[in-house]
């Protein structure tokens, strides 16, 4: 492989095999698990008394994100933390559903290429030339 590729491969690895549907939003709403209500605390700890409580179902602003804990802005109310836990994306629609039949060109392609020391791999899934469908994307993997 050569040694631009071999530098920029991971790099190429993570932009192209990115998938929309892992990003995270920066709209949420608590869960209806979350009963009575979701205790905000203004420091990301179970010892910080809460100062305030969202009912299930109140859509925030996530700001910023640590392990377990979410800083979320309420839009009637002042930023603080909430549990991961009872907080969850607020959906997009869905994307339109997969055709019943794949057309007959919708190839996976695996290329394995003997770069001299090694081996490389591309993987290339089918496009459908439509863009931003949410069906077939076509993406990229290269592994070296």
């Amino acid at each position: 492989m050569p040694p631009a590729l071999r530098l920029a491969a991971p790099l190429l690895l993570v932009i192209l095999s990115t998938n929309a549907y892992g990003q995270d939003s920066d709209l949420y709403k608590v869960k209806d698990s979350a009963t009575p209500c979701l205790k905000i605390r203004p420091q990301p700890t179970t010892d910080s008394n809460p100062t305030d409580c969202l009912a299930p179902g109140t859509q925030v602003t996530v700001l910023e994100s640590i392990p377990y804990w979410r800083k979320v802005r309420p839009q009637n109310a002042s930023e603080g933390w909430a549990s991961k836990r009872y907080l969850e994306p607020v959906t997009a629609p869905s994307p339109a559903s997969p055709p019943s039949t794949l057309p007959q060109d919708a190839w996976l392609e695996v290329h394995f290429v003997d770069v001299g020391q090694g081996d490389g791999i591309w993987i290339h899934t089918y496009d459908d030339g439509i863009a931003e469908n949410g069906i077939f994307e076509g993406r990229n993997i290269v592994i070296d």
